[in-house]
């Protein structure tokens, strides 16, 4: 016949072909078993009962797609089989943790994986298994793991800190605005009452003492004397307090103000003992600012050495640069005049204490006022040669320093 076999029975005849009993071997399902939370159990909400230790999941783990961990449960054990109970200890194993690794891991009869310390974010599970017949089941099953960040990883957390941060810097950002202005006021005020209070009284007292000085002219001889000296003396105490009065007022900070000052008094000196002056700056300093201290000593450094050469080099040509070398600010000062003898004892950039630098005392003064800044002073000078052609000799004042917040320490250059 066709190969069939038949067999009959009490219901009818039941027939089958033999080579209808082997087809080819399908894939066995893999399915997710058990959920394990370091030693906390899993269950799902209608398992029963629970205690502190269980944690409890929306359903059963064969059917969970999705479970969301907060931070402190980041060690998970995943348990999971194969649907072939024929030959179960011939049941393998591959699973991979996207987000973690990417690559299968072949786990052979092992039907677990245990992942410890996982960082915040969201992963997902796969699992496959390969049933007794030899067939890997390319569907399996998966669950998605979302581990929840602590709070303070957490965006609000961190938005939070960035306000705090930003309020901090704007708060002290205030606050040192506060100050500084407090500061300006009380320069404004200063120099205010200076210029209103003191200042009008020695201008008074400076016109009393020149008109007694006229009355006793004739008179008595001392007298007028002494009243010249009060004049004189006065008249010096008038043009230090406007030095004063002008380095405490904040709207002269910039070096706009400086260099304009500087041309008014060098003009002045140089047209009264028939001096060429020769005046350069660069342009790009008249936007930097000054500190208090800075300013008022860079500009009476720059007033006793204008004075010194004038007074008593006897020179035909004064030049006063004011340039930029980097970040610092260098002054030069510098005539053509007679000279003096620098000490060779104390080394270059000493002078001794002769009237050509101000008596001593100005040299001094203009030492310390460099010291102030901090900047470092340097002093050259050459005796002219009276058997010369042409002037060799003159006198040339240095200063240099770092304004502002580019201050840094400068070390002497002699």
């Amino acid at each position: 016949f066709d190969g069939r076999f038949y067999f009959a029975g009490t219901n009818g005849i039941t027939y089958f072909h033999p080579d209808e009993m082997y087809g080819d071997a399908s894939a066995s399902a893999t399915v997710i078993t058990a959920l394990g939370l370091a030693n906390k159990q899993v269950r799902w909400n209608n398992a029963g009962t629970s205690d502190d230790k269980t944690f409890l999941v929306p359903a059963p783990p064969d059917q969970l797609r999705s479970l969301s961990l907060p931070y402190a449960e980041r060690s998970i054990t995943i348990s999971f089989a194969c649907m072939d109970h024929s030959t179960p200890l011939k049941n393998n194993f591959r699973y991979k943790l996207e987000g973690f690794h990417n690559e299968w891991v072949d786990a052979g009869t092992v039907h677990q994986a245990t992942f410890t310390n996982l960082d915040p974010g969201t992963y997902t599970f796969r699992v496959q298994g390969r049933n007794s017949a030899d067939v890997w089941d390319e569907q399996g099953d998966a669950i998605e793991l979302i581990i929840a960040p602590p709070w303070w990883g957490t965006w609000w957390f961190r938005g939070l800190v960035l306000l705090a941060i930003g309020g901090g810097l704007y708060g002290f950002y205030r606050y040192r605005l506060a100050r500084a202005m407090e500061v300006v006021a009380v320069r404004e005020r200063i120099a205010r009452d200076l210029h209103d209070e003191i200042g009008s009284t020695l201008s008074s007292v400076s016109l009393y003492s020149t008109v007694a000085q006229r009355k006793v002219a004739d008179k008595a001889p001392e007298a007028n004397e002494l009243l010249g000296r009060i004049t004189d003396s006065t008249t010096q105490v008038l043009e230090a307090m406007n030095d004063i009065v002008w380095a405490v007022n904040a709207d002269y900070d910039d070096m706009a103000s400086v260099i304009k000052r500087m041309h008014a008094f060098a003009v002045s000196v140089t047209e009264a003992r028939g001096c060429k002056l020769h005046l350069h700056a660069d342009e790009e300093l008249k936007t930097w600012r000054l500190e208090m201290t800075q300013r008022k000593n860079l500009y009476l450094i720059f007033k006793e050495a204008v004075n010194n050469a004038v007074k008593y080099s006897g020179c035909a040509n004064l030049r006063v640069e004011l340039v930029r070398d980097r970040s610092a600010i260098v002054l030069r000062v510098s005539d053509d005049g007679s000279g003096f003898d620098m000490n060779p004892g104390s080394g270059p950039g000493q002078a001794q204490n002769n009237g050509s630098v101000g008596g001593g005392n100005g040299l001094a003064n203009m030492r310390n006022r460099a010291a102030e800044i901090p900047g470092t002073l340097t002093i050259t000078s050459a005796i002219a040669q009276a058997s010369s052609s042409r002037s060799s000799g003159g006198t040339t004042v240095e200063l240099r320093f770092v304004p502002g917040s580019a201050r840094r320490s400068l070390e002497p250059l002699s």
